[in-house]
């Protein structure tokens, strides 16, 4: 699971497909998947044959929250389970590559942690460590929840281990140098080791706000995502020359060059882009960026990942989309609520809005996919088994009014939530 919380990553405004799936689960990892080979190739599945980075920072703060738990309490007891569980490493600001001071150690240091975990399980199984890649200038440009160290602009002052440290350049090129670079040299180092490999979530909360953000359907463009679109709305197109399109595309493609590293990109979750409309423009804007911007086309992308900005559930269990009440199908509810997640949006959970996304992606590009409501888009043209990954660490389903069976109720009232 990924874990830090990230902000509402943007407003809303079939065929199962030959794909694989990690899903990072409410705090545990569970696979749905094909095969790997653990070895330094680049593999089709890296979670295959593989365990995960149990990150000892957040198992300490774990540790430290049981403390102020009820001695033998179920809560104490939960925890504990939860302290046991892989979660991400967030490199969400310069400081954090190189840390030596405060409660979370430097991406170095998790490395080595990582594979004195690998050695002392006595397998030759592998370790992924999970890393967050979320420093992009002007980052979080719709809700400002989020927003980074660098701009746009540049000449920007980061504090590094408690010193401020000045740097020059425009906010991209600060981006390259000074945040990409320094990572890229400390996996590097590890590039040739059978026994690690590196599940790179590059930069939440971002190009999925190009897409909806700047003006689609009509609405009102947010000024801070036109400004990282170059300065263009949705009408003017979506800028391959934008601040957020050519830092996530030099990541990757620097990442890329490390055979035991695998990148993936948000598509955040099902109530942002899994509206049909949403879902045809970001089809269509992600094959022109893999296709126009990444040096090995799709080979450079190992896929996307849902839920890590804002959320829903991962599957509804008493509930479809299409299933009928009162003469109306469940997803055709309205609702009064500043967000909704299943109003007219077929996808009402994660699983659905993954596989779905997963079958528009992998179309050919010669041919069409037909959505529900008979709208279609142009295939993407990504290969066939193209990953995704769920994070469900804010699933939502710990509730102690989860539902335990489906509705007897033949009345369809509004099925959603505020944001």
């Amino acid at each position: 699971m990924l874990q830090r919380t990230n902000p509402p990553c943007g407003r809303e405004h079939s065929r199962q497909p030959s794909v694989y799936f990690r899903v990072l689960a409410a705090l545990s990892l569970t696979l749905l998947a094909s095969t790997g080979v653990a070895q330094v190739t680049h593999v089709a599945n890296p979670y295959v044959g593989a365990n995960g980075y149990v990150n000892p920072d957040y198992a300490t703060e774990i540790s430290e929250a049981i403390a102020t738990a009820p001695a033998g309490s179920t809560l104490a007891s939960q925890m504990s389970v939860v302290a046991t569980y892989p979660t991400a490493v967030w490199m969400d600001h310069i400081g954090a590559i190189t840390a030596t001071t405060g409660a979370h150690r430097g991406l170095a240091a998790h490395i080595t942690a990582a594979l004195a975990q690998q050695a002392a399980s006595g397998s030759s199984a592998p370790v992924v460590v999970e890393i967050v890649i979320y420093d992009l200038p002007d980052r979080d440009c719709a809700a400002l929840a989020s927003n980074g160290e660098l701009s746009i602009a540049g000449n920007d002052t980061v504090n590094i281990n408690g010193v401020a440290t000045q740097l020059t350049g425009t906010g991209l090129t600060e981006y390259e140098t000074d945040y990409i670079n320094p990572i890229f040299n400390i996996l590097q180092a590890e590039a040739t080791n059978p026994n690690i490999r590196f599940s790179l979530v590059v930069e939440d909360d971002s190009l999925p706000n190009l897409i909806t953000n700047t003006g689609i359907g009509g609405a009102a463009p947010i000024a801070n995502c036109v400004a990282a679109n170059n300065g263009q709305t949705f009408s003017q197109g979506i800028s391959m020359n934008g601040v957020y399109v050519q830092g996530i595309a030099y990541a990757i493609n620097k990442f890329h060059q490390l055979p035991n590293a695998y990148t993936y990109l948000d598509v955040c979750h099902h109530g942002w882009l899994g509206w049909p409309a949403n879902m045809a423009a970001a089809v269509t804007f992600f094959k022109q960026f893999v296709t126009t911007q990444l040096t090995d086309s799709y080979a450079s992308l190992d896929g996307f990942i849902t839920n890590t900005a804002n959320y829903g559930t991962v599957k509804e269990p008493f509930l479809t989309f299409n299933q009928e009440v009162d003469g109306a199908q469940v997803y055709q509810s309205t609702c009064t609520s500043t967000w909704c997640g299943f109003q007219f949006d077929p996808n009402i959970d994660e699983q659905d809005y993954a596989l779905n996304f997963a079958a528009a992606l992998s179309t050919p590009t010669s041919s069409s996919y037909t959505f529900v409501d008979g709208s279609t888009v142009a295939g993407g043209g990504f290969p066939s088994g193209l990953g995704f990954l769920i994070d469900t660490s804010r699933d939502g389903w710990g509730s102690p009014l989860r539902p335990t069976g489906p509705s007897t109720s033949t009345v369809l009232i509004l099925l959603c939530r505020t944001a």
